[in-house]
């Protein structure tokens, strides 16, 4: 695993833990995250808010599954 790909996956896996309990905390991930548009790996920036979204949309609907929370990738 490429380690922007570990750093990205453990900001939002911090974000879905945080919140709906710490909204602090899920902020700041969410501040993290946003740095990645600024790197090079990122390709495509709509990329990471597209996947934050069908992050959030599924673990609202209680459908979440480690797979998913790493957002397609296995």
């Amino acid at each position: 695993m490429r380690a922007c790909n570990l750093w990205e996956y453990l900001w939002m896996q911090e974000w879905l833990d945080t919140y709906t309990t710490e909204p602090e905390r899920a902020e700041r991930a969410l501040k993290e995250l946003e740095k990645a548009f600024n790197m090079a790996y990122m390709p495509n920036k709509n990329r990471i808010v597209a996947e934050k979204e069908q992050c959030y949309n599924t673990k609202k609907q209680g459908q979440m599954s480690i797979a998913y929370i790493h957002c397609g990738r296995s």
